[in-house]
């Protein structure tokens, strides 16, 4: 492990110290910070002309040295990666793998049916959110992706031959479409062998677009809809996923995976459920289509959906 700084004094503690065989201080305008390294000011004595000097210090003997420039820095990393090859040394596995990606397609081999790729903060993998949740809810603003998101999720179920039923709602009224139901056309009972760890026992899934709809709930026209969802969310054998603009409470408390789609207000995003830490960590790309934030279980991660699918009709 190599580790630089450029300011060893406030950066590099003890037990960093303790566990470093040898410690390099090129030229330093602070003698405090030569000291903190080598033990001596020496290396705030060395004068700009000499660029590239620098002592080494492997704890007894500190000597003078001088780096020669590199004209071409590619050739010394493909003779190094040679010399690896020749000498049999394996590479170290990567400590973090690149950031989530801006927008991603479905891979071509996709058996397990992922719909995204996970953060969990050092490594990215593809993730199922149908196999490790029993209700979900999106929450997100207007073309924050959870639509497209939604779309995916309906897809995939119908593609393992799972019950679905879509709802959304349009031009004022609910619109509701059925796929792989006893009475639909034999075409559509599309059957996948399928292992998957929490929804083996799951035999419908009900994919409800917009709940913001039902905020007056109790009216006459939704109430039986309504009374309909909440039967459902707690149905075990029925796997409920809403989209939102605002939490409805009475649905938040029967779904155990939430996705918030941050808006970048911390007010906001922190009353929909985003922790300080994964606030403090997203960037200004973190309002990108399909990127959210998967709570579950008390931890919470950074996801990227696949781009949307055409369901069949």
């Amino acid at each position: 492990m190599i580790i630089c700084t450029q300011n060893p004094i406030s950066q590099v503690g003890s037990s960093i110290k303790a566990n470093m065989g040898l410690h390099i201080c090129l030229r330093v305008r602070d003698s405090l910070q030569s000291q903190e390294l080598l033990n001596s000011p020496c290396a705030a004595n060395i004068p700009p002309s000499l660029p590239g000097a620098a002592y080494c210090h492997d704890g007894e003997i500190i000597r003078a040295f001088r780096t020669a420039a590199c004209k071409q820095p590619q050739h010394v990393i493909r003779s190094t990666l040679y010399t690896a090859r020749m000498m049999n040394i394996q590479p170290a596995p990567a400590l973090f793998t690149e950031p989530l990606p801006r927008n991603i397609s479905l891979p071509e081999n996709n058996e397990n049916n992922y719909n995204c790729i996970l953060d969990n903060g050092t490594h990215t993998s593809h993730y199922n959110i149908l196999d490790k949740a029993q209700n979900c809810m999106f929450i997100g603003n207007k073309q924050c992706g959870k639509t497209n998101a939604l779309s995916i999720l309906v897809s995939q179920s119908v593609q393992k031959g799972k019950r679905v039923r879509h709802s959304y709602y349009i031009e004022h009224k609910w619109i509701h479409r059925e796929y792989n139901q006893p009475h639909a056309n034999t075409t559509n009972q599309i059957m996948h062998e399928y292992s998957g760890n929490l929804n083996n026992t799951i035999q419908e899934v009900w994919c409800i677009d917009d709940v913001d709809n039902f905020s007056h709930m109790y009216d006459n026209k939704n109430i039986a809809l309504a009374d309909e969802i909440l039967h459902a969310l707690q149905n075990t054998q029925t796997q409920v996923i809403l989209t939102c603009n605002n939490v409805p409470k009475q649905f938040l408390q029967y779904c155990d995976t939430t996705l918030v789609f941050p808006t970048g207000d911390y007010a906001q995003d922190c009353t929909n459920g985003i922790s300080r830490t994964i606030f403090q960590n997203i960037t200004l790309d973190a309002t990108y289509p399909g990127r959210c934030v998967l709570i579950q279980q008390n931890k919470q991660y950074l996801i990227q959906f696949f781009k949307k699918m055409h369901v069949e009709s």
